[in-house]
């Protein structure tokens, strides 16, 4: 699925320049139960790396629970954080929900004026989301069967 890469990095590229992030993921699972970014602005290679999928980690949290996850400072919630790295300790994690199952997560962090994010940013992303999969139709073509 590398020609994803192609369809997802635009979609990156206009959520950070709009909403004014440095770094931008969308993570996926993988085949062997793991997790790792399928695409990213703004990451250091290691964070390509999978990861194991349990419920204390965000992207594990927000595919399993379907719901987003707004934090403006690490502390307020309980889950397994590697921050090192980044500049901010405030971030969104949000599903992608392609034919009411869930595809991915889109993570932002580091917003470029440092501020933490809040909630008029959570309302922000989830329309870049909506917007992108309504105008998506190349999305859906490449969207495994089990899925669809």
């Amino acid at each position: 699925m590398e020609d994803d890469i192609d369809l997802l990095l635009p979609f990156l590229r206009i959520i950070a320049a709009s909403m004014g992030v440095k770094r931008i993921s969308i993570v996926t699972p993988n085949d062997d139960g793991t997790l790792s970014p399928r695409v990213g602005l703004g990451l250091p290679n290691a964070a390509f790396n999978p990861v194991p999928w349990e419920m204390e980690r965000v992207s594990a949290y927000v595919m399993e629970t379907r719901n987003p996850v707004l934090v403006k400072e690490i502390g307020e919630r309980q889950f397994k954080f590697n921050r090192s790295g980044y500049e901010s300790s405030s971030f969104i994690s949000a599903p992608i929900i392609i034919n009411g199952e869930v595809w991915g997560v889109v993570n932002l962090t580091d917003k470029q004026d440092g501020s933490p994010f809040d909630e008029k940013d959570m309302n922000a992303l989830s329309q870049h989301i909506s917007a992108w999969l309504s105008s998506s139709r190349e999305l859906a073509s490449r969207i495994p069967s089990d899925l669809a």
